[in-house]
C-alpha cells in the first residue's frame, strides 16, 4: 500500500500567511482607531465647543473704581453680560506700570446674555494684594467650559470710589 503524503504546497501557504497578515493588520488598526483616535477626537470636540462659545461670549464694563488710588486694595465694578452665552464669573486684573494684582469673581449663578454679571451694589472685591497707582482693570469673561482670554474689557480711567 502506498501512501502519497504530501504537505501544503509553497503558494497555499503563501496566500495563507498574507490573508493571516492583513487580517491582523485590519484588527490592529481597527483598535487603534477605535482606542486612541476617537478619544483624541471627543476631547478636540470638547476644545473647540468652548472656543465656540468664547466667540460669542462679551462683556462690558460699564464702571469701574478703587478703594484708594495710592494703594487700591478693592474694586468695585458694574459689568454687564452683553454676548449669547451664560457668564459664570469673572478674572479682574488691576495693573500698574510694574505690577498686577487679580481676583477671580464667581457669579452666583450663572449670569445669562444682556444679565449684568457683577454691580457695584455687590460690594468689595478684595485683590489677591493691594496695587499702588492703578492704570488699568480689565475684566474677563469665564463661562462653564473654561475662562475666555481674548474677550477682555477695560478701563483705564480709573476713579476712588
Amino acid at each position: 500500500m502506498v501512501h502519497n503524503k504530501r504537505g501544503i504546497s509553497p503558494i497555499i501557504s503563501t496566500v495563507l500567511l498574507i490573508a493571516f497578515t492583513i487580517t491582523l493588520f485590519l484588527l490592529v488598526s481597527s483598535w487603534i482607531r477605535g482606542n486612541l483616535i476617537d478619544e483624541s477626537l471627543s476631547s478636540t470636540e470638547e476644545k473647540l465647543a468652548g472656543q465656540l462659545d468664547c466667540l460669542s461670549t462679551t462683556v462690558e464694563l460699564k464702571s469701574a473704581c478703587v478703594d484708594n488710588i495710592a494703594n487700591a486694595a478693592n474694586v468695585q465694578l458694574n459689568v454687564d453680560n452683553t454676548g449669547d452665552t451664560s457668564i459664570t464669573g469673572l478674572t479682574i486684573r488691576v495693573l500698574n506700570a510694574d505690577d498686577l494684582s487679580s481676583v477671580e469673581f464667581t457669579a452666583p449663578s450663572p449670569v445669562p446674555p444682556l444679565g449684568r454679571v457683577l454691580s457695584k451694589s455687590d460690594g468689595n472685591q478684595v485683590l489677591s494684594e493691594a496695587i499702588a497707582n492703578p492704570t488699568r482693570i480689565e475684566v474677563y469673561p469665564r463661562i462653564s467650559s473654561g475662562l475666555c482670554k481674548d474677550n477682555v474689557d477695560f478701563v483705564t480711567n480709573i476713579l476712588a470710589c
